[in-house]
């Protein structure tokens, strides 16, 4: 499957889960689902296709305005992870480090794993852990990239709103 069809399809199919939860990817070029929480907070999940083989994995992360000054130059498409490499999505273990692949060979291939796996991981494991994140202090014990903890740290004791 073409990167352009990947998207195509995983934009159709991650819109009909996520749309209800309050994301849009609207603004994205790709396939990046986002919503905004709080002044100091957004949501981010989206489906990675690896280059060297037909299957995906998915991000699922936060990031802020707060912690990255390049938030709006990057916004959605290209923001840095706070979590780093702890933002993949594993079936029935939540968002970790490491992630549950699902194929994406072919059109049938993509819609098989997401109806089996990937719809009720969203429901059950992503949508619930980006909810217990709605400010900078909340993002804080997860992040797991020094420059991000250290901008949210910075924020935080120059006395963010909370």
């Amino acid at each position: 499957m073409l990167p352009r069809d990947f998207d195509r399809i995983a934009r159709a199919s991650f819109s009909h889960v996520l749309a209800p939860h309050g994301f849009s990817c609207e603004a994205s070029a790709r396939c990046t689902f986002y919503r905004k929480v709080s002044e100091e907070a957004w949501h981010f999940i989206f489906p990675d296709m690896r280059f060297h083989k037909p299957v995906y994995e998915v991000r699922v992360f936060f990031s802020s305005p707060a912690i990255d000054p390049e938030f709006s130059q990057k916004f959605p498409d290209d923001l840095g992870i706070p979590l780093d490499t702890h933002s993949v999505l594993r079936i029935k273990h939540g968002v970790s480090h490491t992630p549950s692949v699902f194929s994406c060979a072919t059109k049938q291939a993509f819609m098989t794993a997401f109806e089996k796996a990937v719809e009720s991981a969203l429901l059950m494991e992503a949508i619930p852990f980006l909810d217990r994140i709605r400010s900078v202090s909340d993002m804080l014990p997860y992040i797991r990239h020094p420059y991000f903890a250290e901008n949210a740290r910075v924020y935080l004791g120059a006395g963010s709103k909370q």
